[in-house]
């Protein structure tokens, strides 16, 4: 039961961050390193995008 509320969570919470990482994008701020972390996308990587 456990490992299943952990699942949920995990799920939500990458959605959770893809949804802030695409509201910043589309406004043309940088997003948290929190959620680029969750994604598993390298902040510097990232950062070297022009958005």
């Amino acid at each position: 039961m456990i490992r299943i509320a952990r699942n949920f969570s995990h799920m939500f919470s990458a959605f959770n961050a893809a949804i802030e990482l695409a509201a910043a994008v589309e406004n043309h701020r940088a997003p948290s390193a929190r959620a680029l972390r969750v994604l598993g996308i390298p902040e510097q990587q990232f950062r070297a995008v022009n958005y």
